[in-house]
């Protein structure tokens, strides 16, 4: 009797083992009596472990606490970049992650058997610009036959007069050399009034042509006047009237005789 419960026993143990163990994730671990419980996520950590009657509990880690894996363990501190280690913080600690620090501009990282990020000081002559870059000695420009622009420092290399390392001014831009630019032909249009020179001979020509033609008006005016003036005493001695006229000598043109009366009657008797 005592050996077919033994037996019983076996066969549940291995059913047990087949059954809950074969179906296991990676998120999951296995019980001794073949139970799969489940593994707390990042950013949580456990509380109770599962038992056949109950499943796995866990919590949020607290504030400055992390766990970035699938565990059943506890949620682990944050790391303190701290300044004294030479250390500076690029990203906070949060309750999936730990806190990413680097290495100090001047610092370089320390072989050290701590678990703990250390980066010790660059020593004189030497530089780094932090992170994961080691100390490098200074630029010897006098080595090169070249003058010192700027020494270095534990954080920044020496910089030496030469044409390939020239500092710019701080606010000056350093513009490019301008191609040599091919020459165009250009009209420009002047909108400025248009002068008239001031030659001498010009303004001769000018009052002269003035004069001339003032002249000329006068004498089309004095003809005009004289043949209306004719036209005028040809009516008087050869019209209806029948004025005696007389031929002026000086000018070619006749004349009315003077009119007088005696008595009644009118005769006309030179003047």
């Amino acid at each position: 009797m005592k050996r077919s419960l033994g037996l019983i026993s076996l066969a549940v143990s291995l059913w047990s083992s087949l059954g809950w163990g074969l179906s296991c994730s990676n998120k999951e671990y296995l019980l001794p009596n073949g139970k799969c419980c489940k593994y707390c996520p990042p950013g949580e950590e456990l509380v109770k472990r599962c038992t056949v009657a109950s499943p796995t509990k866990c919590e949020p880690c607290d504030e400055n606490y992390y766990n970035d894996v699938y565990t059943y363990s506890r949620c682990k501190p944050c790391t303190d970049c701290n300044t004294d280690r030479g250390l500076e913080e690029i990203r906070p600690c949060q309750r999936t992650s730990n806190t990413v620090c680097t290495c100090l501009p001047g610092h370089a990282p320390e072989e050290s058997q701590l678990e703990e990020k250390r980066c010790k000081p660059c020593p004189r002559g030497y530089f780094s610009k932090g992170g994961n870059m080691k100390c490098r000695p200074w630029t010897n420009c006098t080595a090169s036959g070249s003058k010192t622009l700027r020494p270095g420092k534990q954080d920044e290399d020496a910089i030496c007069d030469t044409p390939s390392s020239k500092v710019p001014t701080q606010g000056t831009i350093t513009q490019p050399t301008p191609f040599p630019k091919t020459p165009v032909l250009t009209m420009e249009l002047d909108s400025s009034p248009t002068v008239v020179p001031t030659n001498p001979g010009f303004v001769w020509i000018l009052i002269t042509f003035v004069l001339l033609l003032t002249v000329a008006g006068a004498l089309v005016l004095l003809f005009s006047y004289r043949r209306t003036k004719k036209k005028k005493l040809d009516i008087l001695c050869n019209g209806i009237y029948a004025i005696p006229c007389k031929v002026s000598e000086e000018n070619d043109f006749r004349m009315p005789i003077q009119e007088q009366e005696v008595g009644d009657k009118s005769e006309f008797v030179q003047g």
